[in-house]
């Protein structure tokens, strides 16, 4: 049987592919760093039987306090053990990928989740860029150097890993979804409350991503500020009463974004809630009337974390997508309404807002059907045990 270990848990994704892995059969463990923990990446937030914090943890999650035991700039005893006692390590997320240097003698898959290969690569040789990022940026550059493969699901990873000379490592890998146990997750006493807070309003407009904006250069610039314009036209538009907005507070440029807001006249049509929990974030996007708004810039093709949960629980996703790079991904007809400028989102705005009950319900049915169909796990799985057997065994048996 082949063993895995898991390194870093950046959004639980770690987490939840190694409790899948096992699943499947798979002897794996994740190596986890309690203070990455935040929001969306402590396991409890996943699964409620870990409520008890890291004394519920079950034997295959080893958790260490703080980044000490997995140094940056020494080997560890840990990096030691896992190269003993595992045939391949999945690294993922920044503190993964700088993880990824300790490993001498196993070979290293790194599952991308955005900053640490569109953005921290190019810290190295930045202008005003702190001595810390700089060196991160080293790292984080000779880590890439070591690992077999990259599996991306974002065209700005593949462009990034192919300027860096990293091209035959890329592997184009949606992150899969547990949509069955997403929407049993669902808040139940939430989700009355917010159905009883929006009761007057015909639709719901969400964004959870993050607030980054003003940076139109940096590879996390969100574009929220199109969603901001589209909104402020439909109000304009005479739609005031018929519709919320609900935004997230994280991200570089909350204030300014809030302050934009208050500019267009838009406070008492935006509700501002902080970042999530997994559970609470479930449960907003699954409100009947909820419509979920992601990067609308043509840049950005793929389907980021909250999307595909919001999919997973029947909320209606409009946001900009590559339908070739969806299809590798995933799969066919895909129903993700596509807008990537101020005018296709204001347009997707009105149209959800026109819709009687019943049509909407049935694009609710459709996003959920297709998300059933094409992100569950037990369909993706599969293929990413695959790959890891493939870089675990290439060479033959290790070699110490």
């Amino acid at each position: 049987m082949m063993r895995v270990a898991f390194v870093g848990n950046q959004d639980n994704h770690a987490y939840r592919l190694c409790k899948w892995a096992r699943e499947l059969g798979v002897d794996a463990e994740l190596y986890l760093i309690r203070q990455e923990s935040g929001p969306r990446s402590a396991p409890e937030l996943v699964d409620g039987e870990l409520g008890g914090g890291p004394e519920s943890y079950p034997d295959w999650l080893r958790m260490y306090d703080d980044t000490s035991r997995l140094s940056f700039l020494r080997r560890s005893e840990v990096a030691r053990r896992i190269e003993r006692g595992y045939d391949v390590v999945v690294t993922s997320g920044v503190t993964g990928m700088l993880a990824a240097n300790h490993f001498r003698h196993i070979p290293i898959v790194h599952y991308c989740l955005g900053s640490e290969v569109n953005e921290f690569p190019t810290f190295l040789f930045a202008r005003r860029m702190s001595v810390a990022l700089r060196g991160a940026s080293f790292l984080v550059r000779r880590a890439l150097a070591k690992v077999r493969k990259v599996v991306i699901n974002y065209q700005v990873e593949g462009r990034v890993l192919a300027q860096l000379g990293h091209r035959e490592k890329i592997v184009v890998f949606g992150f899969p979804e547990d949509t069955e146990g997403n929407r049993s997750r669902i808040d139940d006493e939430l989700a009355g409350q917010l159905s009883e807070k929006y009761a007057d309003v015909d639709r719901v407009f969400m964004w959870f991503n993050r607030l980054n904006y003003l940076d139109r250069v940096s590879p996390e610039c969100k574009h929220v500020d199109v969603f901001l314009d589209a909104y402020e036209r439909l109000i304009a538009d005479g739609a005031g009463g018929r519709v919320k907005a609900v935004v997230g507070t994280h991200g570089k440029d909350v204030e300014a974004f809030q302050a934009a807001a208050t500019d267009k006249g838009l406070d008492a049509h935006i509700d501002y809630v902080p970042h999530l929990p997994f559970r609470h974030l479930l449960t907003y996007l699954s409100m009947d009337k909820g419509v979920y708004f992601d990067i609308p810039d043509k840049s950005k093709g793929g389907i980021g974390g909250a999307g595909r949960e919001a999919l997973s629980v029947g909320a209606v996703l409009i946001r900009s997508i590559h339908p070739e790079l969806i299809f590798l991904c995933y799969g066919p007809d895909c129903p993700i309404w596509s807008v990537v400028d101020v005018a296709s989102c204001h347009a997707a705005m009105a149209e959800v807002l026109a819709m009687d009950d019943e049509r909407f319900a049935r694009h609710r049915q459709a996003h959920m059907d297709w998300a059933d169909r094409y992100l569950n796990y037990k369909r993706h799985l599969p293929r990413f045990i695959h790959l890891l057997h493939e870089v675990a065994f290439a060479d033959g048996v290790k070699d110490f």
